[in-house]
């Protein structure tokens, strides 16, 4: 297929069994598995001029947007599927924003696809699950991995 539209975006996330919907808000489709995830705010597949787009935002404890800063360069070499970055803005919570992109010039499969966006959730979720560990999601936890010098 030489470009898809929304349309066939949608089929072929049901063929695969990913469950999907659209807000109203924006034109992205939301992906409900990663979203329904903890500490994440939104993760949505876009069909943009040349490509799709899949993006996730994660909530991020503001105490720890130097440490998460300074460990954003080894997150990107342990996740070469994924595009990392802060997004900090003065009216909210600070955001880890992961993305990656599929060029669509040369056209897309049904299985090129499929590849696509289940190795891009696949990659999601353990950068979740490793950021969770790391104490860099949500609100504080009980009991931090990090000692305190005090």
């Amino acid at each position: 297929m030489q470009s898809p539209t929304e349309t066939d975006i949608a089929k072929w996330l049901d063929q695969a069994g990913i469950k999907h919907y659209l807000c109203g808000e924006c034109h992205g489709l939301h992906l409900a598995d990663v979203q329904s995830l903890d500490n994440v705010v939104e993760c949505r597949l876009f069909l943009e001029q040349g490509g799709l787009l899949l993006s996730t935002e994660l909530e991020v404890r503001p105490s720890v947007l130097m440490h998460l800063s300074a460990d954003l360069t080894a997150l990107n070499i342990n996740y070469p599927y994924l595009k990392l970055f802060l997004d900090v803005v003065d009216e909210g919570r600070p955001q880890l924003v992961v993305s990656d992109f599929f060029h669509l010039q040369a056209g897309i499969s049904l299985e090129q696809f499929n590849l696509f966006v289940q190795s891009t959730l696949d990659a999601t979720r353990e950068l979740i699950a490793e950021c969770t560990r790391m104490d860099y999601l949500g609100e504080r936890s009980a009991t931090p991995d990090r000692k305190s010098l005090h």
